[in-house]
């Protein structure tokens, strides 16, 4: 029918440009909405090529041989049974990243590329070299080709969005940036991983299950487990729905696949997806909500980033009357007004963001000319909202918070350190050594001399961890260690020292002219000393080596001679990685006086998790990964 014609038309073109967006790193609907668009398609014409079309436009630079195919959709747990039959199934998840190709020459890394549009990828061979998860040599001299997912864990994207103002929506699009930036060097600073799900080995057609193994055996991390029957699909399905927030990653449901290579072999391909392999996405977990109105907040580097005031909306268990707009491009480009109709999404079940805009007013964005907080003029770089005081107090009182943080002065929280900052007694960081003791007992009363003796024991601080307090763009923790270790004194950090150590790329160049200021100066004037965090050795070695070496963990409780960030130093020494207490911590190791409460978490969280937190003592910790 011409109706039908005209929605079929409609359809086509609205697939192609949300999928082009999307592949972009920038996409412009929510998944269940662009879902439902193929499925009306599907329906209204079952073979239409639209549906088969895989990737982005091909950009001509890096033939895949074979094609790198994506995995065909279906959308109910039936088709997924039907589909099975009677074969045995591999399971895993189906990561939203950047499908990438790594390629083994003779055992040794030569080269990396996107999917592109399955055929054609683009070269990402210096960026994808440091990424974690990518092996430099195989095991064998062998030629390989690995595919997988580039992705970063959601909680590295919280930290990197946070420090450059809210540019990124997901951390899809970050790591898709990240991945295609000039700079390979921002792969691993901003901690990009690789995750296989599939090796091409050259005359080793073998089971599903074998390839498992050898990607396992190469040290790649995959995105598959292992195997079930057709009759454990459902309750498959079911758990890793229900237990999708205990991951520290996005992804947004299963893939299934055959694991008999005969039978692989047997089905084969059509020339846009695999017969042999099947994906069924999670149940959206998301919502529709109005926007009451939209408020303006000061970063510490003075960026003023929009926050939208909602109708509370109930997603994945929390409820939510706020949620970030990211920047005031991004205000600008949806029309953003009170009274608009907004698509939430908890981002990785964690961090609500918008999907979609229905602009439900005839009102136009109105975008600030001056600070809320200092009334300085504000300017508008295209992306970012910025204020041009120089001295506005939100923005020093936010230096002072992050500081407070970093160094972890505790007491001191952020009503305190406003009443402080609104008083007057404090005007920098570097102001809360001049307080007298007799001034916060005033106060504070009993707090007050918490906060007194916290503060004086801050007067020695690791190198490291006071160049990350600062709030210097692009010296966080990581770099902040970097500098820390080739540094032999204050003395040392100098311009030329800064891109020696880090190279002159953006990082480097940014750090360089910060370094130029000499920031510290008024902290060595207050009587702040610094020491160099202990040097390591890596991690810690035996005949069989710590089966412990790059997992994330906590340790709670206290150790005697150790403070907090020298139990960070030591876990760190022994290759493993610090992480805060959350669903998605491989380790909590229990130390003296060691808190109930984080027990008491591990424990609910291994009673239905998938992946369970293993629990230690701090002697059995310390046994496993060596003094």
């Amino acid at each position: 029918m011409p109706a039908d014609n005209t929605a079929i038309k409609s359809l086509v073109s609205a697939i192609k440009k949300y999928r082009e967006s999307y592949a972009a790193g920038n996409p412009t609907i929510s998944d269940a909405e662009y879902d439902r668009l193929e499925a009306k398609l599907a329906k209204l014409d079952p073979g239409n090529k639209t549906l088969q079309k895989v990737g982005s436009k091909a950009k001509g630079k890096v033939l895949h041989d074979p094609p790198m195919l994506s995995s065909d959709k279906v959308y109910t747990v039936k088709e997924v049974i039907e589909w099975a039959g009677d074969e045995i199934i591999v399971y895993g998840l189906k990561i939203d990243g950047l499908s990438v190709e790594i390629e083994y020459k003779k055992g040794v890394y030569d080269s990396a590329s996107t999917r592109g549009n399955g055929e054609y990828g683009e070269d990402v061979t210096a960026a994808a070299a440091n990424m974690k998860g990518v092996p430099r040599e195989l095991s064998e001299k062998i030629n390989a080709k690995v595919r997988g997912e580039a992705f970063m864990n959601v909680s590295d994207f919280e930290k990197v969005n946070a420090a450059e103002g809210g540019k990124y929506d997901s951390p899809r699009n970050l790591a898709v940036g990240t991945l295609r930036s000039k700079d390979p060097s921002l792969v691993k600073d901003r901690k990009l991983y690789f995750m296989a799900w599939d090796a091409l080995l050259p005359g080793k057609e073998m089971h599903f299950t074998g390839k498992l193994h050898w990607m396992r055996l190469n040290h790649f991390k995959t995105a598959d487990f292992s195997t079930i029957k057709p009759s454990e699909i459902e309750s498959t399905f079911d758990n890793l729905s229900n237990n999708r927030n205990t991951y520290d990653l996005e992804m947004d449901g299963l893939v299934f696949k055959y694991n008999d290579a005969a039978t692989r072999q047997r089905v084969g391909s059509t020339a846009h997806h695999p017969r042999w392999m099947i994906a069924l996405k999670f149940p959206s977990r998301g919502g529709t909500t109005t926007l009451k109105s939209i408020t303006w907040q000061v970063g510490r580097t003075g960026k003023i980033t929009p926050v939208a005031e909602i109708e509370p909306i109930a997603l994945s268990g929390a409820t939510f009357n706020r949620v970030t707009l990211h920047n005031a491009k991004f205000v600008i480009d949806k029309k953003l007004a009170p009274g608009d109709s907004l698509d939430i999404v908890r981002s990785g079940d964690v961090i609500p963001k918008v999907t979609g805009v229905k602009n439900n007013s005839t009102k136009r964005p109105v975008i600030p000319k001056f600070c809320p907080v200092c009334e300085s003029a504000t300017s508008f770089d295209g992306t970012f909202l910025n204020c041009t005081g120089k001295s506005c107090g939100e923005t020093k009182l936010q230096e002072l918070l992050h500081f407070v943080d970093t160094v972890k002065i505790e007491g001191l929280g952020e009503v305190t350190a406003r009443a402080l900052w609104d008083s007057g007694a404090v005007k920098s960081a570097a102001g809360l050594y001049s307080l007298e003791k007799r001034y916060l007992v005033e106060q504070f009363g009993k707090n007050g001399e918490k906060i007194y003796e916290n503060i004086q024991g801050a007067l020695k601080l690791r190198l490291d961890i006071f160049l990350a307090a600062l709030g210097i763009k692009a010296l966080g923790k990581t770099v902040s260690k970097e500098i820390a270790k080739e540094a032999t004194s204050l003395a040392d950090l100098t311009p030329a020292f800064a891109l020696k150590v880090l190279g002159n790329g953006k990082i480097g160049t940014d750090v360089s002219e910060a370094f130029a200021k000499k920031p510290w100066i008024p902290f060595v004037k207050a009587g702040v000393t610094f020491v160099k965090p202990a040097k390591t050795a890596g991690p810690a070695k035996s005949s069989k080596g710590s089966s412990l070496a790059g997992k994330s963990v906590y340790i709670t409780g206290s150790v005697e001679g150790m403070k907090k960030e020298d139990l960070e130093a030591f876990a760190e020494s022994k290759g493993l990685v610090w992480k805060k207490m959350s669903k998605s911590l491989d380790i909590l190791v229990l130390a003296n006086k060691f808190g109930a409460e984080k027990l008491k978490f591990a424990e609910e969280t291994n009673k239905t998790a998938a992946k369970k937190i293993l629990v230690m003592k701090w002697e059995d910790f310390v046994k496993e990964v060596g003094k």
